[in-house]
């Protein structure tokens, strides 16, 4: 590995999105919503089902309640949300082709490893420590301990900050457009892993990406 090379994987500051980069467990995510509805005895007409489909959960749940919750439903919320993502983690989910791996190197590389994901930092930790993977990790800057989501350039300024580490020697590890795009435009790099559920960005992030990779981090393709 050549010194760009090894900046790039092994930086000062890496900073680890968890759903769909480290863990496989983007489909869960995705059907969450519907299948927490479903244990209350409410289901989605189609219409319903297809506008929150590929919606943040939060915003997809605050159109349930609107339109739903008033006849004659018990309201649901973000914790049943996360009840139910809690087993699935520790039930089907799976960790990513070569995400160990490259957190193991930059462990051993001194590299400060920080998870970087919208999901809540305490269910990051368990999810992680299920796959005995919380010992390489040093800090959690999740997005409600940042206090905005990472579709904010304020996010990444504010984690740099935190740590004490300049833009140019963080990069991001993530499958998710907004949050590449976001992170690009503070000018930090960004090595991107695809994501079926991203498959309608993958020519634009192709062009963002400072490295590409499919099925986890195993095939590179930029």
């Amino acid at each position: 590995m050549n010194d760009r090379e090894k900046s790039l994987f092994c930086p000062r500051l890496a900073l680890w999105d968890m759903d769909g980069t480290i863990l496989e467990s983007m489909r869960q995510w995705r059907t969450v919503l519907p299948e927490v509805l479903e244990e209350r005895g409410v289901t989605l007409p189609e219409d319903l089902a297809r506008e929150i489909n590929g919606r943040p959960v939060a915003r997809g749940l605050d159109l349930v309640t609107r339109l739903m919750m008033g006849e004659g439903h018990g309201a649901v919320t973000m914790e049943d949300v996360y009840d139910n993502l809690k087993r699935h983690y520790v039930t089907d989910v799976t960790v990513r082709e070569g995400a160990e791996a490259l957190l193991r190197a930059q462990k051993a590389a001194g590299t400060r490893v920080v998870i970087a994901s919208a999901t809540r930092s305490e269910v990051c930790k368990l999810a992680l420590s299920h796959f005995g993977l919380a010992a390489l990790v040093d800090d959690y800057f999740t997005s409600d301990v940042a206090g905005v989501s990472k579709g904010d350039p304020s996010y990444f300024e504010k984690a740099c900050a935190r740590f004490g580490v300049s833009v140019e020697d963080t990069v991001l590890f993530e499958d998710a457009y907004y949050s590449v795009k976001t992170a690009k435009s503070v000018g930090m790099r960004a090595v991107v892993t695809e994501d079926s559920y991203q498959a309608a960005y993958k020519d634009a992030l192709l062009e963002l990406a400072d490295a590409y990779f499919t099925d986890g981090f195993s095939t590179r393709l930029k």
